[in-house]
């Protein structure tokens, strides 16, 4: 299979301006008032493999890092005062966003439960398209299966397709409660479901650099064919890649299957943009583990791939740490 092209190096962040409260009440942006918070490079990251929450600031060319309860203790933060509270919600944002530093803004998804960075608008046309080939599917009974945006925009033109999607949009007009000329009711909720939708889409397509490593730990095995120490690491890695990247699988897995009825799904939007978020949001919080070994690999290539052995090295120390028997065999070094 020949590895995808490399899509960018994570969805883009975005700081949109913030809704005027939180709901109870709490500033949106991240007000300290601890001298300790005006250090030079002061900001919560996500430290590690398992992106553990950490406060760091900037020592000289090096980065100084302390636990979060070692910090409120180091430096007399007072239980449930106001700074003490602006930490914890901190801590809970860095599931979203790669740091946060004062006077970033509150991430949307704690305050409105909308993402933080920004998509494509071709992101919402293919979440569209599928979606539309998917309603065609409730009035046509030969099975489909189309990927490719193109592809399904062409196969939904073809005059009989136009008008079965016609039909399906009354079909689903009346599922939903409303008479079937109201076709209109039927596509704002489809454009609705659609917007969601292409976060899913943005991020399947930024996990392609994901899968494309694999390939390229394979060039980096073809450029170093006499070390038998390194043939070994890479067949270990060829073991533990599919169960950590079956991680992420997984949820594309349960998105998928939220649409797969989409005249239901219309029906409940609701909960099923609820739960889109969430799924979103896993698969979000993963970009932000593995896009340090994304970035390291983005630009190898079979004639470069005699630079990357330290890159190899480094993949197989992280996925070691994200599944358990790669940590034993790491230990057993």
């Amino acid at each position: 299979m020949t590895a995808p092209p490399d899509t960018g190096s994570e969805p883009a962040p975005a700081q949109p301006e913030a809704p005027p409260q939180l709901a109870d009440g709490e500033n949106t942006t991240f007000v300290f008032t601890h001298i300790l918070f005006k250090t030079p490079g002061a900001r919560f990251v996500g430290a590690g493999n398992d992106r553990t929450p950490m406060f760091a600031v900037d020592l000289g060319d090096a980065k100084g890092l302390l636990g979060i309860q070692a910090m409120k203790r180091q430096f007399n933060i007072p239980y449930a005062s106001a700074d003490d509270k602006m930490i914890d919600l901190a801590v809970r944002s860095l599931k979203y966003v790669s740091e946060i530093r004062p006077g970033d803004n509150v991430p949307n998804e704690i305050l409105t439960g909308r993402a933080s960075w920004m998509i494509d608008p071709r992101h919402a046309e293919i979440a569209r398209k599928r979606l539309e080939l998917q309603l065609l599917a409730t009035v046509e009974p030969k099975k489909v299966k189309l990927t490719n945006t193109k592809e399904i925009t062409v196969y939904l033109e073809q005059p009989e397709n136009k008008g079965k999607l016609r039909e399906a949009f009354r079909v689903a007009a009346k599922a939903l409660g409303r008479p079937e000329e109201d076709t209109a009711f039927v596509l704002d909720k489809l454009v609705t479901f659609a917007r969601e939708l292409a976060y899913i889409e943005a991020l399947r397509e930024w996990f392609l650099q994901v899968g494309a490593i694999l390939k390229k730990i394979q060039w980096v095995g073809k450029a170093y064919d006499g070390d038998r120490c390194l043939k070994g690491e890479i067949t270990q890695m060829r073991a533990l890649f599919m169960p950590v990247s079956q991680e992420y699988r997984d949820i594309f897995t349960r998105a998928d299957k939220l649409s797969e009825d989409v005249v239901s799904a219309l029906t409940t939007i609701g909960a099923k943009v609820k739960t889109i978020r969430e799924e979103r949001d896993r698969l979000h919080g993963l970009t932000l583990v593995w896009r340090d070994i994304v970035v390291q690999w983005r630009n190898c290539t079979p004639d470069t791939a005699s630079r990357y052995l330290e890159t190899t090295r480094a993949t197989y120390r992280f996925l070691a740490t994200r599944h358990s028997s790669g940590r034993s065999l790491l230990k057993a070094k």
